[in-house]
């Protein structure tokens, strides 16, 4: 005898039964399987409307530099491996692009203690004309570093005309990484003063 409390079946599929706590998980994670990220569109407000417009592909991309977090899905030793999008710096001569970070491995765990950073390095040069150090710089590679300080920003003279500069991208607390930001870098140089910024 069909028990009275269970209503019977949908027409067109079985019906499921479920806890409300596990229908809760399950529709928590369609709707985030389902909602797009919000970074993903351009909104434009008025008075009257909200409208929004998909960003070009080229736009998410400079949006997630640095900060986008992704996790692999592969048949090969990384899958389930989380890696950092990586990006790219720009100023005065020439550029350099980061591969992605992988900041969590699928079987170990963090790649790096607690506390530690994670920097992007962009090496630079200057040029030096008549014993004179001239401003602006060329950017001649860069790399990838971790430590528990930042390090500081070399500082170019026409004695040692090359030189590094550092940008933290974000750092471990715990199990987690966390970016500390979004979008691709900036170097910038003048005689006394080199750093980084967003672009």
């Amino acid at each position: 005898m069909a028990d009275p409390q269970i209503p019977p079946p949908a027409a067109g599929g079985p019906l499921i039964l479920l806890k409300a706590k596990t229908y809760s998980l399950i529709r928590k994670g369609l709707m985030r399987a389902i909602l797009p990220d919000p970074n993903d569109f351009e909104i434009e407000r008025s008075p009257a409307f909200l409208k929004f417009r998909l960003r070009p592909q080229e736009a998410l991309e400079k949006a997630g530099a640095f900060f986008t977090l992704i996790t692999v899905e592969s048949e090969g030793p990384d899958n389930g491996d989380t890696l950092l999008q990586g990006g790219s710096v720009t100023g005065g001569e020439g550029s350099y692009t980061w591969a992605n970070y992988k900041v969590t491995d699928a079987e170990t765990g963090p790649t790096a203690g607690d506390g530690t950073i994670l920097y992007a390095k962009v090496d630079v040069s200057g040029t030096v004309a008549d014993g004179v150090l001239l401003p602006g710089i060329e950017i001649t590679g860069g790399g990838w570093g971790t430590a528990s300080n930042l390090p500081p920003n070399d500082v170019l003279t026409a004695a040692v005309s090359a030189g590094s500069l550092y940008y933290e991208i974000g750092r471990w607390v715990g199990q987690q990484f966390f970016p500390a930001g979004a979008g691709n870098l900036k170097a910038a140089g003048c005689i006394g003063s080199y750093n980084i910024q967003r672009a």
